[in-house]
């Protein structure tokens, strides 16, 4: 579980690792959906940016996936919730997160109504935390061996990253 920098929205992901919902702490509903895979995971940490609308997460599945948050503040705003202007939108990203090819099928399961990753890390090694450096729009990740990786914010929807810097200490 997270809560975003201004206190006004929830994540938390669901038992299984497969769908992380954002919620809004005004109201309480339920504000966007995420879909992080179809495998099985546990979900071991979630973070916001600190000055855009992202959120990343990681799983036991050695994965960090990195997904858009508009829909969320977007819903907030037109329900004219605490903490939200129309203002806030100019803090986006510019990529955004699609659906999964199999939405169609949303009438049997809200599950394919989820929206997919921008992007997505693989990292051989088992991770201890992430964090996001707003000043060098990176995401930092440190592994369980002492190693940093340091990744730049995506624009636009990659299905995997594979650039990355990485320091050991």
């Amino acid at each position: 579980m997270a809560v975003n920098p201004e206190g006004t929205l929830i994540a938390s992901a669901s038992q299984r690792g497969h769908i992380i919902k954002i919620y809004s702490t005004d109201g309480g509903e339920v504000v966007q959906e995420l879909k992080r895979g179809n495998s099985k995971a546990e979900i071991t940490s979630i973070v916001f940016h600190p000055t855009q609308y992202i959120l990343a997460c990681t799983s036991s599945k050695q994965s960090i996936h990195i997904f858009e948050i508009k829909k969320a503040v977007d819903k907030c705003i037109q329900t004219r919730q605490f903490g939200f202007s129309n203002g806030d939108l100019h803090k986006n990203v510019e990529g955004k997160n699609t659906k999964s090819g199999f939405q169609f099928m949303k009438v049997l399961n809200k599950y394919w109504d989820s929206d997919l990753c921008l992007s997505k890390i693989k990292i051989a090694e088992k991770m201890k935390q992430i964090g996001f450096d707003s000043k060098n729009n990176r995401l930092t990740i440190v592994t369980h061996d002492r190693t940093l990786y340091f990744i730049d914010i995506p624009k636009e929807q990659t299905r995997y990253i594979t650039k990355c810097e990485c320091r050991f200490y």
